[in-house]
């Protein structure tokens, strides 16, 4: 049955949602990212119960709870009750929870889940913060597995081309591909692959890789496996800074994997007030837990220094708690702290608990984020022990594409430990911030901590990022320390 008029199909859809964010932390400070880490829902493209379907325009969407409904947009639609199947032509756009498909033209059945595009497409995943355009594909709202051919775009913080490409829940898979972190249409740093595995917020492996400068081949190995991470995001090339803490650095992180679970890695770092300030260390990571055996130098945010000899930390990756919208992770922490007056076993138990992004107001420009912790802290040199709760919530409105503004309030039971090491939290603190996007390459924030005990400003951090394509450069000043940082950043890989 078809209608000439524009068209609303609107599909219930009964789902299992489980939502694994593996990125995300209680308390996380990046406000303006709506969502980071690793789809893996179960989901059923079914007929909505109030059938049968006469016209879009009569169709309902059936209220469930706990579930996704899934609505399809376009200009012109067909589709059959008793199969099925449906056809989409004329500004298409499929939506279900956070992914969006966007096509001229798609076929698909509303009781298997599957959809296809055969004249070129937009696939976009809010929480693996993926965009791909392709030629053609296929994708499975059921399973959550797709195909594509001709693909580009960017998964997480890679730029990727490829040949062919299959999506699965916890990663994309491409064939015949090109990666590179720089946004120029003609990027002076990138790596092809035969083949490339990238796992949202985690890893990226990439199989008979070469390595290119301006077209040159300047390095291969058969398997290069990445460091993704929002903490520590890996490089083939150094990272140059100066910090008025530290003075100039150069820092580099060379990884040996020895297959897809155990992987080592030497963190060669040099400072001009400090000389070097090594780390080393060998990861067992798998679907489950991530286990690091650290032995060298850390540094935090503030530029603090502990010396680890050695450190070993387990995580207990994120979980779905049931089918709500709080994930969880248990993390732990032993072993042996250094800093310049003092050496303790340090011992460090913790639950975890945060939210998805909870989206306010229709549009997704508003969102919440909340979580919850509690640790348990020990040490040998003072014998002494802390328990430790934390909670924050935190609101962003993002009015456009180069706006957002966020603020948040943040809680700690005690402040006071034996190490300044990652150690900066407050009692009771409103935390608020602004992110512009001044030009295509240049965007300032701006970060504010208000202590609602002294009722007092306790830091005031600017910061100034230039986007040279494949080179970054951010300057940055903290009022609290009055500490001006500065870095590049090669953004090849």
């Amino acid at each position: 049955m078809q209608n000439k008029f524009k068209e609303k199909l609107m599909l219930a859809l009964a789902i299992g949602c489980t939502v694994v964010m593996a990125s995300s932390t209680a308390w996380a400070g990046e406000y303006f990212n709506s969502g980071s880490g690793i789809v893996n829902s179960g989901s059923v493209f079914a007929q909505p119960e109030d059938k049968p379907i006469q016209t879009a325009e009569k169709s309902k969407k059936v209220k469930q709870a706990k579930t996704y409904s899934t609505i399809i947009n376009a200009d012109n639609v067909v589709f059959d009750d008793k199969t099925g199947n449906v056809r989409a032509i004329g500004s298409v756009r499929v939506e279900q929870g956070d992914e969006t498909l966007i096509t001229d033209k798609l076929d698909g059945n509303y009781k298997t889940g599957d959809v296809w595009i055969h004249d070129g497409g937009t696939y976009i995943n809010l929480f693996t913060k993926t965009k791909l355009h392709a030629r053609v594909g296929e994708y499975n709202y059921k399973e959550k597995t797709g195909h594509f051919s001709h693909v580009s775009g960017k998964a997480d913080v890679e730029y990727i081309k490829s040949q062919e490409l299959e999506v699965y829940p916890d990663r994309l898979q491409g064939e015949s591909a090109t990666i590179t972190r720089c946004s120029a249409e003609n990027p002076d740093y990138y790596i092809k692959a035969e083949k490339v595995e990238i796992f949202p917020g985690d890893k990226l492996i990439a199989y008979k890789m070469k390595a290119y400068i301006k077209g040159k081949l300047v390095y291969s190995q058969d398997r290069y496996i990445a460091d993704i991470s929002p903490n520590r995001p890996d490089s083939l090339f150094p990272r140059l800074g100066y910090s008025s803490k530290d003075g100039l650095s150069i820092r580099k992180r060379f990884t040996r994997p020895f297959d897809n679970n155990f992987s080592a890695y030497v963190d060669v770092d040099y400072y001009t007030k400090h000389s070097f300030r090594p780390n080393l260390g060998i990861v067992y990571s798998d679907d489950n837990w991530r286990a690091d055996l650290s032995y060298g130098y850390m540094r935090d945010a503030d530029d603090n220094w502990i010396r680890k000899q050695p450190e070993l930390k387990l995580r207990f990756k994120d979980r779905k708690i049931g089918d709500t919208i709080f994930n969880y992770y248990f993390e732990g922490i032993y072993g042996n702290w250094k800093d310049e007056y003092k050496s303790s076993w340090h011992t460090d138990i913790g639950g975890f608990i945060y939210s998805d992004p909870i989206y306010v107001f229709s549009g997704k420009s508003w969102w919440l984020n909340m979580g919850t912790s509690y640790q348990r802290i020990m040490e040998s040199y003072d014998s002494s022990s802390m328990n430790v709760f934390r909670y924050n919530v935190g609101l962003t409105k993002k009015f456009n594409e180069r706006f957002s503004v966020y603020g948040g309030y943040h809680y700690a039971s005690q402040q006071k430990k034996l190490f300044n090491f990652d150690n900066d939290y407050l009692h009771k603190e409103l935390r608020t911030g602004l992110q512009w996007q001044v030009t295509s390459r240049d965007r300032f924030r701006i970060m504010h901590r208000y202590d609602l005990v002294t009722n007092k400003t306790y830091d005031l951090e600017y910061a100034i990022v230039h986007n040279m394509h494949c080179v970054e450069l951010e300057l940055k000043y903290n009022k609290k320390d009055k500490r001006t940082s500065f870095s590049v950043s090669l953004l090849g890989f």
